[in-house]
């Protein structure tokens, strides 16, 4: 058994679990997975239920105690022992106040965050979510404060843990958790750094007032240059769990935009309304710090700043059989940059996924563009372009990867009997959990100084005729006009297409996944020289969009599988860890959802797999081969 509950409360909890109608059975089922040591997540697994949900009756306990049962339940279950059940404290499993013993002897013994909110019982669904909201908060914010981005890190940290003596109750829990991680050395975190987060964990709650800095020691202690990020990160602390404030996980940032005239935050969830107020009202630190307005409001009642005006979407990039290729390039770029930054303030806004994906599209473009024209430009300036290019797609691919995944699994959900469409639950919190981290790296790095230089980089670029161009003098005569190189460059990915003949008939998934790349490369040239070719370039180009929708779908079935088993073996070692720890039976997670979801992408690769040779059949058959010669000819 467990050590977090007294005698009286297990017997009272085992009791209702056993007697009880299913509903507070449930409930307590998991307040004794809890005694047994089991993370949120693993109770989650273990008893088919969202991680939301446990969180909630943990949380209810902690704070009820067995009055979270109501009194008919508890007089059936142990009558003798009512009043003292209904009165009954939750009882740490470890003194919120005692310092460990190998600091009382002076030796430095140090464990991990983890450990830490193991010992101290720390919410760990409110701590992360807090968590998350920092990191959004200190990378939109970035621009104002100006602080090295290695304090996500620590910002990150310091939401995990503001919490950390909450389970001694909520009086005084903010200095009582301030001394807790004043006397745990971390293995993980620098002195400094926990200092710093000492430093948080003391402000993050009770109005804010300047005599707080006079009276504060973990404050006081700090070096000089240190009390300003200290600061700045407890302002954020505060409003990030001012915006969890019902507990529920679920208020998330809409549009925001910070400048020096103000911060602007929208918020949307089923409490924005209530986390919104709280968090406007916790950003008194913030106010007092930066002396700008900072408003924090539901979406609805937002009043959000217009965006600058962005160059209008060009219809078409406007080549021409005579333009040199340098300057070809550059109008292909121009296109996709603009769409780009149309896309940019959806993708921050997050409500719309397709924002996110328009955008990522629009950069796959420019770097492919890069590949056909890139020989034409000079060497710098096409190395700065693919740098920032491919920091900027693989900011937005991890976010948009993950949306792709939960799409599939909602589809697969959709065809199952009403009974079976909640066997994923637990994977989609992990996902989702997966997804917010992301967005906050993807955020940050929006909001980042590399990626404002980038942007200005690129449209001074693409702005500028002539800038870039490789100096072809005093060189053999070559072609470098559209009309002369184009044939060749389209000519020269088909012929890699074509290569597959031979090989695909019970072909491995890399070569599938190789012919995939190819055919991506060979339809974004056409598309990149469509305006000058004739007409039928645009039924070579529907054939090669079959063969590309059939090709990432099997991909996509091939990364889920992966990720599946990823996730399975992760499970199963923190089942074995648990097991280990509480010297218990074996005992597996529920994983038949996931297994029969892997089972049916399993299936559907090997579906696709067959239908791989009928799609390349139709990119390089005679009648497409001479329809990809007309539309050449035109030139």
């Amino acid at each position: 058994m467990g050590d977090r509950l007294t005698a009286d409360e297990r017997a009272v909890l085992l009791a209702v679990a056993q007697e009880s109608s299913p509903v507070t059975a449930r409930r307590a089922r998991i307040v004794l997975a809890w005694d047994e040591g089991l993370e949120p997540e693993q109770i989650a697994l273990q008893l088919g239920m969202s991680q939301r949900t446990v969180n909630r009756w943990l949380q209810a306990f902690f704070e009820l105690g067995i009055a979270i049962f109501p009194d008919k339940v508890i007089s059936e279950a142990i009558p003798s022992a009512q009043a003292t059940m209904m009165a009954a404290p939750v009882q740490a499993y470890t003194s919120l106040g005692e310092t460990p013993e190998g600091l009382r002897s002076g030796e430095d013994v140090r464990i991990t965050t983890d450990e830490l909110c193991r010992r101290y019982q720390v919410d760990m669904a409110h701590g992360q979510y807090v968590g998350r909201l920092a990191v959004e908060l200190f990378g939109l914010t970035q621009s104002l404060h100006q602080l090295d981005l290695r304090y996500r890190n620590v910002i990150w940290n310091a939401g995990l843990l503001h919490n950390v003596a909450m389970a001694g109750g909520v009086s005084a829990h903010h200095t009582r958790g301030r001394d807790i991680l004043l006397a745990n050395p971390l293995s993980d975190l620098e002195d400094e750094d926990r200092a710093i987060i000492a430093v948080t964990t003391a402000f993050h709650r009770k109005g804010w007032s300047k005599r707080r800095l006079e009276k504060e020691p973990s404050y006081i202690a700090l070096p000089e240059g240190v009390k300003p990020v200290a600061l700045t990160l407890a302002a954020l602390i505060r409003i990030a769990d001012g915006l969890d404030y019902s507990q529920s996980q679920t208020t998330t940032l809409g549009q925001c935009i910070a400048g020096p005239s103000g911060v602007h935050i929208s918020v949307a969830g089923p409490y924005a309304e209530t986390d919104a107020a709280r968090a406007d009202e916790k950003a008194d630190l913030w106010r007092a710090l930066y002396n700008i307005p900072i408003h924090i409001a539901p979406y609805s009642e937002a009043v959000i700043p217009a965006a600058p005006e962005k160059p209008p979407l060009l219809e078409r990039p406007g080549l021409t059989p005579d333009d040199l290729m340098c300057e070809a390039g550059r109008k292909i770029l121009r296109f996709h940059f603009r769409r780009m930054l149309y896309h940019e303030p959806g993708t921050r806004l997050g409500q719309d996924i397709e924002a996110l994906h328009d955008m990522r599209v629009a950069t796959r473009r420019m770097r492919a563009a890069l590949r056909v024209f890139g020989p034409f430009f000079e060497k710098g300036f096409r190395r700065r372009l693919l740098q920032g290019l491919r920091l900027t797609g693989s900011a937005l691919g991890a976010v948009r990867d993950l949306d792709v995944f939960m799409e599939y699994a909602r589809t697969y959900l959709s065809g199952l009997p009403p009974e079976r469409q909640h066997e994923l639950d637990p994977l989609f919190d992990y996902w989702h959990a997966e997804r917010e981290s992301a967005r906050a790296k993807m955020l940050a790095y929006l909001e980042s100084p590399a990626y404002q230089k980038f942007v200005r980089f690129c449209e001074e670029f693409v702005e500028t005729p002539g800038l870039g161009c490789a100096d072809r003098r005093g060189r053999q005569p070559a072609p470098e006009r559209v009309r002369q190189v184009a044939p060749r460059q389209v000519y020269a990915r088909y012929e890699a297409v074509w290569g597959y003949e031979g090989v695909l008939q019970d072909a491995p998934i890399a070569t599938l996944h190789a012919l995939r790349i190819d055919g991506k490369r060979l339809r974004y040239t056409l598309e990149f020289f469509r305006e000058v070719l004739g007409s039928e370039i645009e039924e070579v180009i529907g054939i090669l969009i079959k063969m590309q929708d059939h090709l990432g779908a099997l991909h996509d079935a091939d990364v889920s599988q992966s990720l599946l088993r990823t996730h399975m073996e992760r499970l199963l070692r923190q089942a074995r860890k648990q097991q280990k720890r509480a010297m218990v039976p074996p005992s597996l997670p529920p994983l038949n959802g996931i297994v029969a979801y892997l089972q049916d992408r399993e299936q559907e690769l090997e579906r696709l797999r067959e239908g791989v040779l009928p799609v390349w059949s139709a990119v390089v058959a005679p009648e497409t081969r001479r329809k990809l010669a007309l539309a050449l000819s035109v030139l």
